[in-house]
């Protein structure tokens, strides 16, 4: 069930010549995908704040209080030239001081890596970060950019498989 929301809220950001902020959503293996341009203001907003509040995510992944579950980051992984496609790596862990997750999508494009691969966070590359606390969403910039970009049906289906509160 988490996997499924998880991979609801992937997105890719093409270098392509459509509309601005335009947003399509495919299916991957019967789950939703939402393709998102690189020129969309709004993600590469929520983008850029996840990585500059980075550092207060990591915090709270070295220090988790009892209220705090599901530590997740998002990470681009480049392909072709331009393109890139992001994930969400969960199940995160240290080892040797390097932070490493389990990759919790099935890649579209990208042939090298699969499902349940582990693979090493690298910090350039986050685009987002979440972690519940008390029941509540802290983080996940870009879920929030693409929640509000739903349907309301979308949303309602979207709200009724969290176990946690969009604020």
């Amino acid at each position: 069930m988490i996997r499924f929301f998880v991979l609801m809220l992937t997105f890719f950001i093409l270098s392509c010549k459509e509309k601005k902020g335009y947003v399509n959503k495919e299916e991957n293996n019967g789950d939703p995908v939402y393709t998102v341009t690189s020129a969309d203001d709004e993600m590469n907003k929520a983008s850029f704040k996840a990585r500059a509040t980075y550092n207060e995510f990591l915090t709270a992944l070295k220090n988790p209080d009892n209220l705090m579950e599901d530590f997740s980051v998002k990470m681009r992984f480049d392909y072709g030239k331009i393109n890139g496609e992001h994930m969400w790596l969960n199940n995160l862990h240290f080892r040797d001081e390097k932070l490493l997750g389990i990759l919790n999508n099935d890649p579209v494009e990208i042939k090298t890596i699969k499902f349940g691969d582990t693979l090493e966070v690298i910090d350039e590359k986050i685009s987002d970060w979440m972690y519940v606390r008390n029941n509540k969403l802290v983080g996940g910039y870009t879920i929030k950019v693409l929640y509000n970009k739903m349907t309301k049906q979308e949303q309602e289906e979207f709200k009724n498989q969290l176990h946690y509160e969009l604020e």
